[in-house]
């Protein structure tokens, strides 16, 4: 578990693998950021099915997947890029049917940086 990017958020989520439970929990974060979701270990743990239903439950329309080795970078709550690869932006298209948007991030090496506007992006219904 990536403790720091867990609980950075208003919200925190824990998946079942992370407290040998059997459903996702939700406990109050740090609110260093808000109106967001993040999962670790993004793809090595495929984190996107527990990242959509925690948004879902939550009613939180951003979720963010963060790979090994990768850092999402925020700024007054705003995403300003990454370190290392790779960061997925998650968004909430339809809460009832779970529908969303997916796009991998730009690699920030230095420096400020935004998302690439080659990013892949996914829809998904």
């Amino acid at each position: 578990m990536s403790a720091g990017a867990l609980i950075a958020p208003t919200i925190c989520v824990l998946t079942p693998d992370e407290t040998g439970d059997a459903s996702l929990k939700t406990v109050a974060g740090l609110g260093l950021v808000s109106d967001l979701i993040v999962g670790v270990h993004f793809t090595a743990c495929n984190d996107l099915p527990s990242v959509l239903e925690s948004m879902a439950k939550t009613r939180t329309k951003t979720g963010w997947g963060i790979d090994e080795p990768a850092c999402a970078v925020f700024e007054d709550g705003r995403f300003k890029g990454t370190l290392g690869r790779s960061v997925y932006e998650i968004v909430m298209t339809d809460f009832e049917t779970q529908a969303y948007r997916m796009t991998e991030c730009a690699i920030c090496r230095s420096g400020p940086c935004d998302v690439n506007p080659d990013a892949r992006s996914t829809d998904i219904d």
